[in-house]
């Protein structure tokens, strides 16, 4: 009794230890989630009894010494936990020290450890959805006082049940803090351990998912801490000793630990999880939950890592995922479960799709891989997903189920991830073909057109928006394939639009064009949004776009009251009419356009959905930055009048608050940011694929996780923020003075006056500051002014919890006459902006028209000048000529006259005239001798050339015979080449044939050894007829001469058997080595290794062969002292007889 005391007082004292705590302690640990439980914890008032009370039971449990003692206090406790909260939070605080000295020192008893692990568990499990739940009500009641009203036996339950549930929170975050508890838990999984019990292990697992669920940071962080944590649930979930419920509860556990931990996901993989996954998913047959488990762990540690990404390829489990494809085995049938094939796609997405797919280089070795002749993906999913025979089957198969639908949506979201960013994958898509039925007779189509028509008329929205993906995916980066899927959309006729089933099925744009006119609302809303991939940032596909298509799209907006259609057909817009003036002029050909847009603006505002309001005023807003200000034949509007008819029927002010309402929704803002890391698939994701019917929040659940093209996608939100302040400084600039650079129509006046010029330019000036000022002081009282329904609805939501009526502020109940002073304010300055206008766009005209005028004389000008001055030049120029002719002409006449005067004095004389002669003759010598000076300098050069030309010939020769040198070496070269080509070839048909005549010789030697062992079962036949023979002899009475005779004739057989085997087998042995001698040539080294190696060979079946015939042998002498044996038996004496047969022998030899 001493000793017991003094072991409760020890326990009661470890007990009461976690009260030290506080409130505050306990309080800071678990933060919003313990919100109400305060007094619970604090132990203050009534619950210090229920403390009291689950004290003592843990003081029998740690205390007692009775088993059966101990389970009733166990039992008693699971009831007070399970049922009180006050219990639940007194176990959280009391009950951890003793369950870890239970567990730790006393495991030898396997009942107590499982009765503690069983009540651990109870404290601290939380459903999912409950816990679900409190996170959402942790919002919701935050700033909630007051008392509660009365409320029903319902409500009080689900109070109940929620209390509890924080209470369970409260215990395992308490749980966790200490690591030791968390090291007790893994410790317990190991199948090695002196106490193994399976229901020990299996609550161990149960409390490590609650506590996961729960506190998922700190499980995982003692995991990462310890270093065999990991193996052993490995062990678990790969064990052929462990059971399934152990192997399923590890399962869940792996997959929660791997959920964004990248560590935990390569210490996985490391251990070899791949193998397990699937060895598991072929355990269950490919179908059921657990193979769904195994997935989504296989899901889990691909998501954005590598390294595992990289295992996985590098591994060959590619092929093995395959195969969980429906059809894989090339029937067709669907012997996988839908579920399991619909992960296992979602799985290749992973390896696949940005963010989760970690670079391009693993999505290029990805794609390539299941590109490759072994896969052939593209094929397969081609096949599933556009065959329509192939669908028409699963459709039959499925029906009344749904499944089909799902796993086909996924098998085009697999499609589009093989077609991204990969040009080989849409050079092959583009030129394939599929079957499918046209006037009730299966034909070949392009599947790209199989693509549109599942996109356009499926009844599945899942399958319907995975089918545009693929067209979006082909589109991205293909301004080409864009081009030529855009020329295919053309005008249509109305028999070609009304055309029934027995029609031919058209083109792409055929039947894009069927669908916006016929009268499916989801048809038409995915023939807009397939147009809008076709144009989103290409210039080619705008301009290969038909005509009359845009007015198609813009009537479409005047059907019904579907306001996603509208949005659809708004975007298309916005994206047509981006960066192309043309579309711009194209949407002013038509006088019904611009007001169907702006009624969209007026008639919208009481629309929940301000995207609508925002889109049309985007699609305005763009028509006025177009800056499309001239009038072509058959155009109807300008960008200026756009902008006159914003101002006069929507207003500014209304205008830019529609576009503000649209880029403050959460819409726009979730297509602006979107998430950066990738989303994890769960069971709620594909419960919600599969649903049946159209429960509330299913489809939204669906296309919030899996993303797919919607009005706001992220490249069209961040170009409408960017366009905004664009489309506010446009305004501004139209209404602060018109483009300069437009052409005028007046007349250029014949005189310009400098004065009037400079005159015309300060007025400009001074009316364009004015309309500046103007246009901003407009945009500020916009501004300063918000909507009336944001008004109303700011004093709607300050007013409301008061329960009090708005009353009416002394601003309202002032006149009206301030407002309607502010508004004829705004109209007379709308009409001055005008008037300054006309009057600026006038006086700007004439200032050019005047300044061209000046210019032109400017020029004409210079262009006289210039004439004149060279008039000028040439003037002089004549006039020096002149006089330099005429001072010539009046030296030679004055020549002459000298010359005459001087004849006519001196008269005729011979002596001057033979000198002259001879004056002339010395002339005419020395001029003869000067041009043979200069023939000769001629000859000399000429000569010096033709010995250039001589040593270039020379030198041009000796290149030619250095060519005809290295030709000639070349033509060697080659010729060794070849002949060397020639040798190698001889050569590989001499291995060739030592090759072929080494197999033959192991044929043969084949068919020898298989000679051999006949001729044993031969022998051994004959001993066993010997021995039957004995057996029939054994019951007669031999005489020694019978006897000896026998034995002598079966040895001396024996022995012949023997010596013959042995004489054939050298005999062959010879033979071998002969023939491989002789098939010794070039290749002496390879034939002498091959014939040692055969002549080891038969060695070795020599050396087996004499074994057998030793064994056989050693039988024999069995069998002869069973002769022995028996003649002992009939009384002989058998050494007698030997010995007179060795005495035989001895006289023989």
């Amino acid at each position: 009794g001493r000793i017991a005391g003094q072991v409760g007082q020890r326990q009661r004292g470890r007990a009461r230890r976690p009260r030290g705590l506080g409130a505050g302690g306990i309080m800071n640990v678990l933060g919003a989630v313990a919100k109400g439980l305060g007094d619970v914890v604090l132990g203050s008032g009534p619950e210090d009894e229920v403390s009291e009370q689950v004290e003592a039971l843990l003081e029998r449990i740690a205390t007692g010494f009775i088993p059966e003692d101990r389970a009733l206090a166990t039992t008693r406790l699971k009831e007070l936990v399970t049922e009180s909260v006050a219990s639940r939070a007194a176990f959280g605080r009391l009950a951890f020290p003793v369950i870890r000295e239970v567990v730790v020192e006393d495991a030898s008893d396997v009942e107590a450890m499982r009765g503690c692990l069983e009540l651990l568990h109870l404290g601290v499990r939380v459903e999912p959805h409950s816990l679900e739940a409190l996170l959402r009500e942790r919002g919701q009641s935050a700033g909630e006082e007051g008392g509660e009203g009365d409320v029903g036996p319902r409500e009080a339950a689900e109070s109940a049940a929620r209390e509890l549930d924080r209470a369970s929170v409260v215990v395992a975050e308490l749980f966790c803090r200490d690591p030791q508890n968390l090291t007790m838990l893994f410790g317990l999984l190991s199948t090695n351990q002196p106490v193994s019990d399976f229901y020990t292990r299996y609550n161990a697992l149960k409390c490590l998912n609650s506590l996961l669920l729960v506190h998922a940071h700190a499980v995982q962080t003692h995991v990462l801490g310890s270093p065999t944590a990991v193996a052993k649930l490995m062990d678990l979930l790969g064990s052929d000793d462990s059971m399934e419920v152990e192997r399923n509860e590890s399962l869940l556990l792996l997959v929660g630990l791997c959920k964004a931990n990248n560590d935990i996901q390569k210490l996985v993989v490391f251990e070899g999880c791949f193998d397990h996954i699937f060895s598991i998913v072929d355990k269950e047959q490919r179908s059921g939950v657990i193979a769904q488990d195994c997935l989504e762990l296989l899901i889990n540690l691909l998501s954005q890592n590598s390294s595992n990404q990289l295992m996985f390829r590098e591994s060959g489990h590619l092929r093995r995922i395959l195969s969980l494809l429906p059809g894989s085995d090339g029937s067709g049938s669907a012997d996988v479960d839908p579920r399991v094939s619909f992960l296992a796609l979602e799985a290749l997405n992973v390896l696949m799709r940005p963010p989760s797919c970690a670079s391009d280089g693993d999505l290029k070795a990805t794609q390539d891989a299941l590109c490759s002749a072994n896969c052939d993906l593209l094929g397969k999913l081609v096949g599933l997903t556009c065959e329509q025979w192939r669908r028409e089957r699963e459709e039959e198969a499925s029906e009344g189920r749904g499944s089909s639908y799902p796993v086909l949506g996924q098998a085009f979201r697999t499609l589009s991830c093989l077609l991204l960013r990969n040009a080989e994958a849409k050079d092959k898509i583009s030129v394939m073909t599929t079957r499918w039925t046209v006037s009730h007779t299966y034909e070949d189509v392009p599947v790209l057109l199989a693509i549109l028509l599942r996109a356009l008329n499926s009844r599945s929205k899942f399958e319907s928006y995975a089918a545009l993906e693929v067209i979006e995916s082909f589109c991205d980066a293909n301004e080409t394939g864009q081009a030529l899927l855009a020329s295919t959309v053309h005008d249509l006729d109305e028999s070609d639009i009304s055309a029934g089933e027995d029609a031919s099925l058209g083109t792409f744009g055929t039947n894009l064009l069927r669908a916006l006119s016929g009268a499916r609302p989801a048809g038409r809303r995915q023939a807009a949004l397939v147009m809008s991939v076709l144009l989103q940032g290409s210039v080619m596909a705008k301009q290969r776009v038909g005509p009359g298509v845009l007015s198609k799209f813009v009537r479409a907006i005047t059907g019904g009251e579907d306001d996603l259609l509208r949005q659809s057909v708004l975007k298309l817009l916005c994206l047509w009419l981006q960066d192309s003036q043309d579309s711009v002029s194209k949407l002013f050909a038509s006088p019904s356009h611009v007001p169907l847009v702006v009624d969209l603006v007026v008639s919208a505002e009481g629309s929940a959905d301000p995207a609508t309001r925002g889109l049309a005023s985007v699609v305005l807003g763009m028509c006025v930055l177009a800056k499309v200000e001239t009038k072509p034949e058959g155009s109807f509007y300008t960008s200026s009048s756009v902008l006159d008819v914003v101002s006069k029927h929507v207003g500014l002010h209304r205008f830019f608050c529609a576009w503000e309402d649209m880029t403050a929704s959460t819409r726009f803002k979730r297509g602006l940011f979107p998430p950066r890391t990738s989303k994890v698939i769960t069971k709620r994701e594909v419960d919600a694929c599969f649903a049946s019917g159209p429960a509330d929040g299913v489809w939204e659940t669906i296309q919030d996780f899996f993303g797919f093209y919607s009005i706001f996608s992220h490249h069209f939100c961040v170009s409408l923020r960017d366009l905004h302040p664009a489309v506010r400084q446009g305004v501004v600039s139209s209404y602060s003075g018109p483009d300069l650079n437009q052409d005028s129509g007046l007349a250029s006046p014949t005189s310009v006056d400098p004065d009037f010029v400079r005159k015309l330019k300060d007025e400009v000036k001074q009316l364009r500051s004015r309309n500046e000022s103007l246009a901003t002081d407009l945009l500020n009282m916009s501004k300063a002014q918000p909507p009336p329904q944001q008004q109303q609805k700011q004093e709607a939501a300050a007013l409301e919890p008061s329960g009090i009526e708005p009353a009416p502020r002394r601003e309202d109940q002032v006149d009206k006459s301030e407002l309607l002073a502010s508004k004829a304010k705004q109209a007379e300055l709308n009409i001055a902006l005008r008037e300054s206008d006309k009057r600026v766009d006038a006086l700007e005209r004439e200032l050019r028209s005047r300044e061209a005028a000046v210019e032109e004389g400017s020029a004409r000008l210079v262009e006289a000048r210039e004439e004149s001055s060279k008039h000028e030049n040439d003037l002089k120029d004549l006039s020096e000529a002149y006089s330099s002719l005429e001072e010539h002409s009046h030296a030679l006449g004055e020549r002459v006259r000298e010359l005459e005067a001087a004849a006519a004095a001196a008269g005729p004389d011979p002596g001057s005239m033979a000198a002259a002669a001879a004056e002339a003759a010395e002339t005419a010598k020395a001029d003869l001798e000067r041009r043979l000076a200069v023939a000769s300098e001629d000859l000399e050069r000429s000569r010096q050339r033709e010995g250039e030309l001589t040593s270039a010939a020379a030198e041009a020769e000796r290149s030619a015979d250095a060519l005809r040198a290295r030709v000639r070496d070349a033509e060697a070269a080659a010729a060794a080449a070849v002949a060397h080509n020639a040798k190698e070839s001889d050569l590989a048909e001499a291995r060739a044939d030592f090759d072929r005549e080494l197999r033959s010789k192991e044929a043969e030697h084949a068919l020898e050894v298989d000679s051999l062992r006949e001729q044993l079962q031969s022998c051994q036949l004959r001993l066993e007829d010997a021995e039957r023979a004995a057996q029939v002899a054994a019951g007669k009475a031999y005489t020694e001469e019978e006897l000896m005779a026998a034995t002598e004739q079966a040895r001396n057989e024996a022995t012949a058997d023997c010596d013959e085997e042995i004489f054939q087998l050298e005999t062959r042995l010879r033979d071998m080595q002969q023939k491989l001698e002789g098939s010794r040539g070039s290749e002496e080294a390879a034939a002498a290794e091959a014939a040692e190696r055969a002549r080891e060979e038969a060695m070795a079946e020599a050396d087996e062969s004499m074994n057998d015939l030793l064994v056989c042998l050693g039988q024999e002498e069995k069998k002869t002292e069973v002769l022995r044996g028996r003649l002992e038996a009939l009384g002989e004496d058998v050494d007698a007889l030997l010995e007179g047969l060795e005495d035989d022998e001895d006289d023989e030899d």
